[in-house]
């Protein structure tokens, strides 16, 4: 049974019972999360007096700035924190830092009592074929310089194209753009709302991103070609038919490559000094200055949060064969949940969850940066290492 068929399964089970014209709904939830319509199903099954409606939008930040009947917010993407409440109780356990992961909880609105709570995060990996890091990593983590070690030195060049070659930086912009934290690269608005940085700092990785490819023997050119040529195919096949040494990915995209197939790989943790870069996709909840029933939203994050629940959410879900990975696509926000019940749900992850101290997490880029970073910063990147171009950026 496919992804699609199970999620179509698990949607329709929540519509045909939300489509009963006789209910009275305690809370509207605004999201673009799908595993909600799980979690609305198990908190309506333990709190039979409470219902939840779930009302899916892509522009959860238009949809907020038109209504104002959503009791809670449940995303992935970046709001603005003038829309939210700080969290309605202080003295409830939920707004207990200590159970969460180190450096999670400082999001941009979280200065002045919380605001936004995360539920889930994803980390970067490394995947390749069983026993490729043997002799560049002997842990769960793999340095960024050892990255570029393996590609020169496992790379083979042969009449000036490339043969066998492990990953370059051009072959994944996430991983241009987590790198970028490695080196402490830095994009922030002025009080003008211009957009500047450390030259410093972003030619140091500039530098080391074009030395990546002199390691290898080869140039920036050679590797785009391979990669547009050759790399078309799903990651894991693009490993499995040894078109690439390596690729670059989320723990999340780990998790749905089909079993047999997986059961060929293995993974590594992108670090540098030791330190994991937790840049990727974050969900988190937050209720709605608006919101008309802050006790029931309240109701809802403490089950939401509740370490029993989330075991309950996670077993459910595997033994279910339902299309998500662990909460809402991620580890746990939690850190007993992803140290404890992720590694007995997921076989592979047994013995890999990188420790809190080892975790750095970034506050979530705001939308002009990420545009910044995505039309001006990618491509003058690209003119740079292409040798096109020497100019700085602006």
């Amino acid at each position: 049974m496919n992804r699609f068929f199970m999620l179509l399964i698990c949607t329709l089970g929540f519509l045909i019972y939300s489509c009963n014209t006789g209910v009275d709904y305690s809370i509207r939830v605004l999201t673009n999360i799908e595993q909600t319509t799980l979690w609305a199903e198990l908190f309506m099954a333990e709190h039979p007096m409470e219902k939840v409606e779930l009302v899916f939008e892509d522009d959860i930040s238009l949809y907020l700035s038109q209504h104002n009947d959503i009791d809670l917010v449940i995303t992935d993407t970046t709001l603005e924190h003038s829309y939210f409440l700080p969290y309605p109780n202080k003295n409830n356990r939920i707004a207990d830092g200590k159970r969460f992961y180190s450096g999670i909880l400082k999001m941009p609105g979280n200065s002045d009592g919380i605001k936004f709570f995360p539920i889930s995060f994803d980390l970067p990996i490394f995947v390749a074929k069983k026993d490729s890091f043997t002799d560049y990593s002997d842990g769960i983590l793999i340095d960024i310089k050892s990255a570029k070690k393996m590609a020169a030195e496992k790379t083979m060049i042969k009449n000036n194209k490339l043969k066998d070659p492990v990953f370059f930086p051009v072959f994944s912009d996430d991983f241009i753009m987590d790198s970028l934290h490695l080196f402490k690269v830095n994009f922030v608005k002025a009080n003008n709302n211009k957009i500047i940085w450390d030259n410093r700092e972003l030619e140091a990785f500039t530098d080391f991103i074009a030395d990546w490819y002199i390691a290898s023997k080869t140039d920036y050119t050679i590797a785009k070609n391979y990669g547009d040529k050759y790399l078309r195919l799903p990651q894991e096949q693009c490993i499995l038919q040894d078109r690439t040494g390596m690729m670059y990915m989320r723990l999340s995209d780990f998790f749905s490559i089909r079993e047999e197939s997986r059961e060929k790989l293995d993974f590594k943790f992108l670090s540098g000094d030791s330190i994991v870069p937790a840049t990727g996709r974050l969900v988190y909840a937050a209720v709605p200055v608006r919101s008309k029933k802050q006790d029931i939203s309240e109701l809802f994050l403490n089950w939401l949060f509740d370490q029993d629940t989330q075991k309950r959410i996670i077993e459910y879900t595997k033994e279910q064969g339902l299309p998500f990975f662990g909460m809402a696509g991620g580890l746990s926000s939690i850190t007993e949940i992803s140290e404890a019940v992720f590694p007995i749900a997921y076989r592979e992850l047994a013995g890999k969850i990188p420790e809190s101290e080892h975790i750095m997490f970034s506050p979530p880029q705001e939308e002009d940066i990420k545009k910044f970073i995505e039309k001006k910063l990618l491509p003058w990147l690209d003119e740079i290492l292409a040798k096109k171009s020497n100019r700085p950026l602006e």
